[in-house]
């Protein structure tokens, strides 16, 4: 590349990066016109306007935050009732669990379940027991069985109910990480699949198609574990989610999961294609991402991280940074803020919670909610592990 060539892309770039630049007064404008100011117990009517106008609504969470379930609860109460299919991002070995759970069919849960999931459960095991048979909320977990014992505590909480059965004896004492582990599972679907009519009288239909599906879904939660690839997890849970909805397909539904995965474009994180985006792929018309945010408070990287990070947005970032101007205008009051406005659909500094990322809020997310102030979630203490 000669030198006038080289400095006309650089004049390029410059005037590129001037064109984009957000002008402050600009932004803080738009907050200052689009800011929706409202309190814990309420529900916006432009919120209950993008749930009622969507399909599919994908909240993207800042894990393990008190205020968070406890808003999502609200949400369950609002539109449950009428039919809602709600999906979380945990391991998927519980499903019949929750399901009988929050129809009344059982009465306990293991603590482990209950860590990362007990507040809305308690409210759609509420709502679905007010309404009869009906049971509008169904209930689904969508990950792949990230932890090494899901599966296996699956099966020991089935025999409780099932009796104790002699095909899973040697599942139950085989290391995970090993290739025994995974030739032992796939010998057992082999065996179901080849012996429906034997295992429907033993177990009856209900219970043959939960451990046909509890080891299927085992089987590619084992290989992604010995194997871990982002990309087949992020397909694990849209095909889990595509599944779900079959079922009922007249439902709304409700995805809760990382932030990470919520974008519309990926933005955060490594650079693949995530849940969101792949949702829209499939059918793009009535989805909408929602991103959860606090200003300050309290939080954890990991469930079970002895570190607690304490933050502020508006005394450690910058007037510029996105979050600081909504932090400044919200006070202690929670907000919504539609990201329509061309002006979020530029580059800018915003801190969700911990770490400023330079992206464009209004391709990432529909539209962001912060929490005044965040704390850790109140079960990690409640349940012990």
């Amino acid at each position: 590349m000669n030198t006038s060539a080289r400095i006309a892309m650089l004049l390029v770039m410059i005037l590129t990066c001037a064109c984009n630049k957000v002008s402050y007064n600009k932004l803080n404008t738009a907050v200052e016109n689009d800011l929706i100011l409202f309190s814990k117990t309420e529900i916006p009517g432009e919120l209950e306007t993008l749930v009622e106008s969507s399909r599919i609504v994908v909240l993207g969470e800042t894990h393990y935050v008190e205020e968070h379930h406890q808003y999502i609860s609200l949400l369950l109460d609002r539109f449950g009732t009428k039919g809602l299919c709600f999906i979380n991002e945990f391991s998927n070995a519980y499903n019949w669990m929750i399901e009988d759970y929050i129809r009344g069919d059982i009465q306990h849960l293991p603590y482990t379940i209950r860590l990362l999931n007990h507040t809305w459960l308690e409210k759609i095991r509420e709502i679905n027991l007010s309404h009869g048979p009906e049971f509008p909320v169904s209930f689904y977990f969508m990950d792949v069985n990230q932890w090494k014992d899901d599966f296996k505590t699956s099966i020991e909480e089935s025999e409780k109910i099932v009796g104790e059965q002699s095909i899973f004896a040697l599942i139950k004492i085989l290391d995970v990480d090993r290739n025994a582990y995974l030739y032992e599972l796939e010998d057992l679907k082999e065996m179901l699949e080849q012996e429906t009519a034997l295992y429907q009288e033993l177990w009856g239909e209900k219970w043959y198609n939960r451990y046909l599906e509890l080891i299927g879904l085992e089987l590619e939660s084992c290989r992604y574990r010995m194997s871990p690839d982002e990309n087949k997890r992020e397909l694990f849970m849209l095909d889990f989610i595509q599944s779900a909805r079959n079922r009922k397909p007249e439902l709304k539904t409700i995805i809760n999961c990382g932030m990470y995965h919520a974008q519309k474009e990926t933005m955060m994180g490594t650079d693949i294609q995530r849940l969101r985006s792949l949702l829209e792929e499939k059918d793009p018309h009535g989805l909408a991402s929602v991103a959860f945010s606090g200003i300050k408070g309290k939080r954890k990287y990991k469930f079970d991280d002895d570190q607690i990070i304490s933050f502020n947005i508006v005394e450690n970032t910058t007037k510029e940074n996105l979050m600081h101007m909504i932090g400044q205008k919200a006070g202690d009051q929670m907000s919504m803020l539609l990201l329509n406005d061309e002006i979020f659909k530029l580059d800018m500094d915003v801190t969700y919670s911990a770490g400023t990322v330079r992206v464009a809020p209004g391709r990432q997310f529909d539209a962001l909610i912060t929490y005044p102030e965040i704390s850790i979630l109140k079960s990690l203490t409640d349940f012990s592990y």
